[in-house]
């Protein structure tokens, strides 16, 4: 919540900085964002052990696409929302003496982002951007995955899940080919996302885990051209 009331703040301040000035200005745009696998941050590599059987969850490399509608409330600060499409992607495995069992599954997701930018001229037609805002994950279902040997059961916790999600990037802005973008971006929500359950068929009881979902994204973005006046709107020296 109190996220929340810091980014209003923010969105107050860049408002009232704008008066007299030729903008807003829209900009619509694409997005891909590999997920970074590892450790780095969040849902890192888990392990139980259980029965001599050693159980274990690692993420691995996702993606997440999607559009960006993007709010120019003057050549230093933005509005930006859109919609995007998350694939996480994880890797379990139950390891005994004489035993090795690995398997992939995938949690599917679509979110909803609200953040507040800040650029910061860096060269000619060069910004570097810092964003924060909060985000709205939908979750449409669980993930079930059996062999003969074992039975994993990932359960969301929540339909919808709030976050935080924060951003640094560059923006290299043309007069007439739109502006390309690249950057990073950390997403974190608010509470566990799912809990995995994961049933041995030789052992009496079963082993969960606690899944995070926040991730670290590699951004590469391009934003359509605007108005034919685009280049008198917006600053570009």
């Amino acid at each position: 919540m109190r996220t929340v009331q810091y980014l209003l703040f923010i969105l107050f301040i860049c408002a009232a900085t704008t008066y007299g000035q030729n903008y807003p200005v829209n900009v619509f745009g694409i997005q891909f964002k590999p997920v970074i696998p590892g450790s780095l941050i969040d849902d890192k590599t888990q392990s139980r052990v259980r029965g001599g059987v050693i159980y274990s969850i690692e993420k691995l490399i996702g993606y997440s696409a999607g559009m960006i509608a993007r709010r120019e409330i003057s050549s230093k600060f933005s509005v930006e929302t859109g919609i995007n499409f998350v694939r996480r992607n994880y890797r379990l495995e139950l390891a005994g003496e004489d035993f090795l069992v690995s398997d992939k599954f995938r949690i599917v997701s679509y979110e909803i982002p609200l953040s507040a930018l800040v650029y910061i001229k860096l060269f000619d037609n060069v910004y570097m951007n810092n964003s924060l805002g909060v985000s709205m994950e939908w979750y449409p279902s669980d993930v079930k995955t059996s062999d003969t040997n074992y039975i994993h059961l990932s359960r969301r916790k929540y339909w919808v899940l709030p976050g935080v999600v924060a951003n640094v990037g560059i923006d290299i802005r043309t007069r007439k080919k739109g502006k390309f973008y690249v950057g990073a971006t950390y997403k974190r929500p608010f509470l566990d996302f799912y809990t995995t359950i994961i049933d041995y068929s030789k052992l009496p009881e079963n082993v969960m885990f606690n899944l995070v979902g926040g991730f670290l994204t590699a951004d590469i973005r391009y934003f359509f051209p605007v108005e034919k006046n685009a280049d008198i709107i917006r600053d570009y020296d």
